[in-house]
């Protein structure tokens, strides 16, 4: 039976023990710099590189509404714990703006609502044990770098860009695991959700994703894949998943096949197709892409994600229009035009043009397109003041959005029309303007002047039968207002209006 003295001395020992450890313990009494002693109980400086005379085995950001911070935005501090055994408790908010260094015998709890930012790497040598608590938050924005004999616990949130580890590293828990990648780390014994970012964990992801779009609008999808997991990684692969997506930023409430996806798809398939079953919507700009689909074996209810395929984006590359024929015939004084196409998206309108070398264009008219079809759609214009002799047309389509394309430009010989006097083609800036002009007839005048009828200039034309290029220098500028060009010769006058841009 122990004596009342040595029960005594017991408690004693017990005390003077608890004492001890108390006092190698640093807690938090407000907000502020890690490195100004007001932020610490007892005023207490607390260095930013822990070496082992210091004499705390533990500092602990100890309550839920402090918040404290090594170093500030745009100011890299790191924390560097040289201290075997140390303790970093977080049940406020920590911050660094550098990385967490140590060597060996680290130990950091993240407790329920905490939250432990490190804005660039935690690298620890041999030995780190992490316990993040259910409410409990670790992001690390760059890198968790591990070494040996790394127990990590993750029951509340963990983030990071890549975690890397080299040998006996283990995760478990039952929380979620945000990041890009994991290597040399197990993960067989995590209960939780692992979701990627860019590229998600070891999971092979689908590549070289294409789109056609058939006669009918439908969107064919086409992408290759090969399955890389091992019958050791705990993971089985599923299949596929395809969104669409009709503009914002990317989400995944548009999945248009594949909650889980069946056996159609073969495991290693270079060739995967995939046909949306609703056709092309009128007006719209569709984004597809596809990521792959596993299953983790220990718990059959939770499902993982690959990363993102690349997306196919129809906003940046629109459906064409599909030309059939595109056909110039003179017919008496005159030029007929005539197309037709077999499927338009977004087309606005078509701009017919014409040219007497195929260099310089005129725009003779505009015709309004269908919009949106996927039938045969014809069109036809007459062109009731062609040039004479062989000269040129062409179309250019312009999209809903301001986007538009040339096609191939048609020939036509109109040896039979003679006109005395024309203006082939305008070129302009804000000080001059360069004017061709075909004449015929003796006595033409040409004649540039403003919308109040002051003369900018004027000249005599020789009788000839080609293409003359007048130059006309403006005395300022007339950037931003109406300039009319006029031929007169006899009772034949041609006249066009410029806005000078």
């Amino acid at each position: 039976m122990k004596t009342i003295v040595q029960i005594f001395k017991i408690n004693i020992l017990l005390t003077a023990l608890l004492a001890g450890f108390i006092a190698k313990s640093q807690n938090t009494k407000q907000s502020g710099d890690w490195q100004i002693i007001q932020t610490w109980e007892g005023n207490l400086n607390v260095p930013i590189i822990i070496r082992n005379n210091y004499g705390f085995n533990k500092i602990s950001v100890a309550n839920a509404t402090h918040n404290v911070s090594i170093g500030t935005v745009g100011v890299k501090k790191d924390l560097n714990i040289d201290k075997s055994g140390f303790i970093l408790e977080v049940k406020g908010t920590l911050t660094i703006y550098g990385s967490l260094l140590a060597d060996n015998n680290l130990i950091i709890n993240v407790l329920p609502m905490g939250k432990l930012i490190i804005k660039q790497n935690l690298d620890v040598e041999n030995n780190l044990t992490i316990n993040v608590s259910e409410g409990g938050q670790l992001i690390v924005d760059k890198n968790i770098l591990i070494k040996n004999n790394a127990g990590i616990v993750v029951n509340g949130d963990l983030s990071a860009d890549r975690i890397e580890g080299k040998n006996s590293n283990e995760i478990s828990g039952t929380g979620n695991i945000y990041v890009n990648s994991i290597t040399g780390v197990r993960i067989t014994n995590f209960k939780g959700k692992i979701v990627g970012g860019t590229t998600n964990l070891f999971f092979a992801s689908p590549n070289n994703l294409s789109a056609e779009v058939d006669g009918e609008l439908r969107v064919k999808l086409k992408w290759s894949f090969m399955n890389s997991l091992t019958d050791e990684s705990g993971f089985t692969f599923m299949g596929f998943q395809v969104f669409r997506n009709f503009g914002g930023p990317m989400h995944y409430d548009e999945i248009i096949f594949g909650n889980l996806i069946n056996g159609n798809y073969p495991q290693n398939d270079k060739n995967t197709v995939f046909m949306d079953p609703f056709k092309y919507m009128p007006g719209a700009t569709p984004r597809y892409y596809v990521r792959a689909v596993y299953k983790q074996n220990v718990k059959s209810d939770i499902y993982y994600y690959s990363a993102l395929s690349n997306n196919v984006d129809f906003s940046n590359s629109p459906l064409p229009i599909e030309f059939i024929y595109f056909n110039a015939k003179a017919i008496n004084n005159s030029v007929q035009l005539e197309w037709a196409t077999a499927t338009e998206v977004n087309n606005d309108f078509f701009t017919i043009e014409r040219s007497m070398d195929g260099k310089w264009w005129d725009v003779v008219t505009h015709i309004n397109g269908a919009g949106n079809t996927n039938h045969l759609t014809r069109y036809d214009f007459i062109d009731n003041n062609p040039y004479s002799g062989i000269s040129y047309y062409r179309l250019k389509q312009t999209d809903y959005d301001g986007k538009y394309e040339y096609f191939a430009p048609v020939a036509v010989n109109n040896s039979n029309i003679k006109k005395g006097t024309e203006i082939v083609n305008v070129a302009f800036s804000a000080q001059k303007m360069e004017i061709w002009v075909k004449n015929e007839v003796p006595g033409t005048r040409l004649i540039v002047a403003d919308l109040q009828g002051r003369i900018i200039g004027q000249f005599n034309l020789f009788t000839e039968d080609y293409v003359q290029n007048i130059t006309v220098n403006f005395a300022r500028s007339y950037q931003g207002e109406v300039v009319i060009v006029r031929l007169i010769s006899n009772n034949i006058s041609d006249e066009r209006k410029y806005v000078i841009r």
